[in-house]
């Protein structure tokens, strides 16, 4: 038990000034402790009193020490000149005291201190107040040791207060200990004498005080809280060698333990405090702001990520933490990421940037020699009047881009171009045009950008690709924001009108367009030529990539007579020259389909071809060149003989074909097509050029869709050759059987038809669907967790989506189990991360209709024998894993794919909840020992009530009263639980039987006469009460996504006490 409050005695008299008071001399009097923070003695009433012998003086002590208590602790506010003032008064009243060594002054000023303590532990006034007292104790106390080396207020505070109160019963007494802790501390270290000290008291005060707060670390979380907060105020402090109550469990230490509290307001008060210093600090931190259960603890921690400098992480995990609060299901960690971390950098950038145009600008007028010219030499000089004042917003966000690292990569590029669009979006808003046309926008941008600025905007590009000729790193860079800008002014265009005066803003017409395409050609050969490539593998990356997005420029610019034809040439030029990267070739089919060829691509193909071939054989060297548009002259030089070339020539009709097939040009399979897929496409079914291979089995695929029969037995092969095919080969191989079946809207076609060959396989994999569960459940080392598997779920899906399923159909269910079980799989973070997103987005969509909710609730018992009886998919899972929990968790999965209010609110069949409550209902009763029989009682608490017709429901209502009597008398306790949660539920909605409360409301209003006709409780009073019991309804897509990736969320588990402290476990939560 804490301390009894000493209760102050009687008000004493009024002290007078005597004239005969003569004060101490300075020697005869101890050290004097000054004032803190300010030289400045205010004088004070207790200043001119004197404290000198005699009675009179004795008995006027007490009371003058508790008048400067008074005026010490009159300020409400928690500034810091009040709370200067209040140390300056007690530091003055404990100089008197110290000065005449009257024992009475000092009792009275220990006790006055006491009361005033016990006083802020025991009011109810503001926090803030209450808490600016304990801070000003605690500087106080730490004063007098700095000034006068006496301890004696310290002393009093641990002995007498701190380890007397913190075995405290009451909460608030003990975490009021937790913070008076935390503010000695932060004096100590405030006021300490040497840089190198720890604090200004020695190691053995600072080890009583730090064994304390450790111990109130263990409490209940409102303790908790503040003990964090008092963790806090050293973390940043080198703790010396010989601390050795902070060596074993450092302050660092334990801040990082509490972002694992049970409690979410801890957590969320250590991601407050805590202070990264190094990178495994600010992954921890990313790893709360992306995986934390607490939607106020995510959002903190975004916002504290934000707060970091730039350079504190790498640019990969910013890259993917942004991406993927953006990517969230909750709109307020997409809001968060915005507004705390993409405008907070951008910001950042923005200061940066001006503040070097500045730099530069005092540079030129430091030295008149210096002067701001064009690209071609002539002087800049602004209009009469007019002063250009740059915004820097532009440049903050090309900043931003070119700082995420290589955008040539294609999956670097889909994250940073969602970033990106986020970007713009806030740039937009910095230059108050939020709610504007993009026309505006483009003129902001245009006007943001000085002539001399390296940036792609109308009127620049020849001096920006003047500038960069030697650096294709830069000018990629430069270019792909460029073509992101162009593509945010089309994403928030509000029409066609809108959209083309926006990119007039920045981008100049199409034939100046084309003219710059033919200029990066040129420098690419001259570079080739010179040698100056550096990395070979990557200049041809960012060299395509840079004609790929000058070409998704133009695309999107108004043509004029003159324009088209140029562009029309540029794309020709660009087909037909030989070696180009398979992506190019995709880009300019998709134009050239649009804007020439149409329908006719792959006559023209052949025509362009025949005409390569026939000049080649007459000897015109002008093919042979691979320079022509973007090829290597430091490549290997191709053999001189002629027939090698004209194969060459050949070959490169492949991919053409490929990528007019892909881009939906061809719709019947003609004469030329014919002869094409004979002498060109099986022929390279076989070849030993991968790439060639994989076009030619793509090829094959999109064929069939046109004619089945026609390419039935080249199907055959590539079905029996799948083990022998390399990883890209293996998943377009999926792809093709997914879009064959889905094509014609028969799963079967592709087994069905090739059956009567009898292979091996076919006899094994009865469907495709079996073959692609078989590829998703496998545990080979060569499929396990990799791309084809990955390749199989998206595929799956997608036949589940776009295909009529059968509940009763075993295929279908088997389908559905394996995506499901997919997501229990130990695997690497990457892999899970892919599976989880692709199965999420899957179930969210399959969830809203009524069929596939049928199929759902059918293929819940399956689910559980499988994984009674296959033992692949427990090895899959992992040594360490809880199966029983995982499996929990999917059935937490069924029961919410299934609720009715999924659906539209058109659907009137019965809700498939009375189907799978029935199911469950007959199981737990009729086959106790099954598999699927505990999973059913875990899932009764989610049963949707307010969906089910109360004629339904009533059905139930003897059937459980059957089960709780039979389980009643077995050791199934668990199942007993939940079957009585579930009967009450089931009683209070159809009113059938009422609870205990609610008899003795109903016996009370009968003893009264005025209620002897009153009748029982209404459905709608039952109804009410229930509410409180029953889980609020939310959205699936978010109950989806939090069964997949979080622990369990049944009602039935056990909460954790609030006692139990996240510094007590041994092992992590699941």
């Amino acid at each position: 038990m804490p301390p009894k409050k000493k209760i102050r005695g009687a008000k004493l008299s009024p002290v007078k000034e005597t004239e005969d008071s003569t004060p101490t001399t300075s020697a005869e009097s101890p050290t004097v402790v000054h004032p803190v923070e300010s030289t400045v003695h205010d004088e004070t009433e207790f200043d001119r009193l004197t404290i000198s012998g005699g009675a009179q003086a004795t008995q006027q002590a007490p009371d003058k020490v508790v008048q400067s208590f008074q005026t010490a602790f009159q300020a409400k506010t928690n500034i810091p000149e009040n709370t200067a003032h209040a140390c300056r008064l007690l530091l003055t009243a404990i100089n008197r005291i110290n000065k005449t060594k009257n024992p009475d002054a000092r009792w009275a000023f220990f006790n006055e201190l006491d009361i005033r303590l016990c006083m802020m532990i025991e009011d109810t006034t503001v926090l803030e107040c209450r808490h600016r007292v304990l801070r000003v104790v605690c500087r106080f106390a730490c004063a007098v040791l700095k000034d006068a080396d006496d301890m004696c207020v310290l002393d009093f505070l641990y002995d007498d207060f701190v380890s007397k109160w913190a075995l405290s019963t009451d909460t608030g007494a003990r975490a009021f200990m937790a913070t008076i802790i935390g503010f000695i501390f932060e004096s100590g270290i405030a006021l300490k004498k040497e840089p190198s000290d720890f604090t200004i008291f020695d190691l053995n005060y600072a080890g009583k005080l730090y064994t304390t707060l450790r111990n109130l670390a263990l409490d209940k979380n409102t303790v908790r809280i503040a003990a964090i907060r008092a963790f806090a105020t050293i973390q940043g402090e080198s703790i010396p060698h010989d601390f050795k109550e902070a060596v074993v469990e450092s302050p660092k230490e334990i801040l990082l333990l509490s972002f694992r509290d049970v409690s979410w307001d801890c957590r969320l008060t250590a991601v407050e405090v805590f202070v990264p210093t190094t990178s495994d600090h600010v992954r921890y931190l990313a790893q709360i702001a992306l995986s934390d259960k607490s939607l106020k603890v995510r959002e903190l921690a975004i916002k504290s990520f934000g707060k970091l400098p730039m350079s504190a992480s790498e640019a990969p995990m910013k890259l993917n933490l942004v991406y993927k609060c953006l990517t969230d299901h909750d709109r307020t960690i997409r809001d968060a990421v915005k507004k705390h971390v993409i405008d907070v950098w951008l910001s950042a950038l923005t200061t940066h940037y001006l503040m070097f145009k500045e730099h530069l600008k005092q540079q030129m007028e430091g030295d008149p020699d210096v002067i701001e010219v064009t690209h071609t030499g002539e002087k800049i000089e602004l209009e009469s009047g007019y002063t250009k004042k740059q915004l820097g917003y532009i440049h903050a966000a090309s900043c931003l881009m070119i700082y995420f690292g290589n955008l040539c990569d294609k999956e670097v590029y889909t994250q940073v171009r969602l970033i990106m669009m986020s970007a713009f979006e806030s740039v937009r808003q910095m230059y108050n045009i939020k709610h504007e046309p993009m026309e505006w926008f483009g003129g902001a941008v245009f006007a943001d950008i000085a002539p001399n600025d390296l940036l792609f905007v109308r009127g620049s590009c020849e001096q920006v690709l003047e500038r960069h000729k030697y650096d294709i790193e830069k000018l990629a860079n430069h270019v792909f924001f460029w073509r992101l800008t162009v593509e945010f002014i089309i994403e928030n265009a509000r029409d066609k009108t809108d959209r083309q005066l926006g990119i007039d803003r920045i981008v100049p017409d199409v034939v100046k367009m084309v003219v710059l395409v033919y200029k990066c050609v040129d420098l690419f050969q001259s570079m080739e030529k010179s040698g100056n490539v550096g990395d070979w593998p990557m200049f041809r990356v960012r060299q395509t990539a840079i004609i790929q997005s000058l070409l998704m420029i133009i695309r999107h610019k108004e043509k004029d007579p003159c324009g088209e034809k140029a562009w029309i040439d540029l794309l020709t030029d660009v087909y037909f020259t030989i070696s180009n990267p398979k992506t190019l070739v995709d880009t300019v089919t998709q134009d050239l389909a649009v804007v020439k060829y149409g329908e006719t691509m792959i006559a023209e193909i052949a025509a362009g071809i025949s005409d390569m071939m026939k000049r080649a054989s007459c000897g015109d060297e002008t093919l042979r060149d691979e320079t022509v548009f973007i090829g290597s002259a430091t490549a290997p030089e191709v053999t001189p003989e002629q027939r090698d070339y004209l194969v060459e020539i050949m070959n490169y009709e492949l991919p053409l074909i490929h990528a007019a097939l892909k881009a939906d040009t061809v719709r019947e399979l003609d004469a030329i097509l014919r002869t094409k897929y004979q002498t060109l496409i099986k022929p390279h079914m076989t070849s030993e050029n991968v790439e060639y291979r994989l076009f030619a089995i793509e090829c094959v695929g999109i064929i069939g869709t046109f004619d089945f029969d026609f390419i039935e037995n080249e199907l055959v092969e590539i079905w029996r050759s799948f083990d022998e095919q390399p990883m890209d080969i293996k998943c377009s191989i999926v792809t093709i059987l997914g879009d064959l079946s889905i094509h014609y809207n028969n799963v079967d076609i592709v087994s069905d038809r090739i059956r009567k060959l009898q292979t091996e396989r076919i006899q094994q994999k009865s469907s495709v669907t079996g073959f692609l569960c078989d590829i998703i459940l496998t545990n080979k080392a060569d499929l396990e967790f990799s791309e084809v598997v990955i390749k199989s779920v998206e595929v799956l899906a997608k036949m589940l989506l776009n295909l009529e399923t059968n509940p009763d159909d075993l295929k279908w269910q088997k389908s559905l189990i394996a995506l499901m079980s997919v997501t229990n799989f130990a695997a690497d973070d990457s892999f899970k991360a892919v599976i989880r997103s692709l199965v999420t987005a899957f179930l969210k969509f399959f969830a809203a209709k009524w069929e596939n909710q049928m199929l759902v609730a059918k293929s819940f018992k399956q689910f559980f024998i499988e994984w009674d009886t296959n033992p692949t998919l427990i090895d899959k899972v992992g040594p360490n894993a809880d199966i029983y929990n995982r499996l929990k968790r999917n059935a937490e999965l069924f029961a919410i794919l299934t609720r009715h209010s999924a659906l539209s609110k058109k659907e009137t069949r019965l809700p498939v909840h009375v189907n799978l409550l029935r199911d469950a209902l007959t199981e737990v009763l009729s086959n106790q020992e099954s598999a699927a029989s505990n999973y059913y009682c875990e899932i009764l608490h989610w049963i949707e009530f307010d969906s089910i017709p109360k004629d339904e429901l009533r059905r139930f209502v003897d059937e459980i009263d059957e089960l709780v009597l039979i389980y009643a008398e077995g050791d199934s306790k668990g199942r007993l639980s939940h079957l009585k949660k579930f009967q009450k539920r089931l009683h209070k909605e159809t009113g059938t039987k009422e609870v205990e409360e609610e008899i003795d409301i109903v016996k009370q209003e009968v003893e009264s006469p005025e209620y002897e006709s009153a009748v029982p409780p209404s459905a709608k009073r039952i109804a009410r009460k229930l509410m409180k019991n029953t889980p609020a309804r939310r959205n699936i897509a978010q109950d989806i996504d939090e069964t997949i990736d979080a622990p369990s969320m049944s009602r039935p588990q056990r909460q954790p006490l609030e006692s139990r402290s996240h510094l007590k476990r041994t092992t992590r939560r699941p």
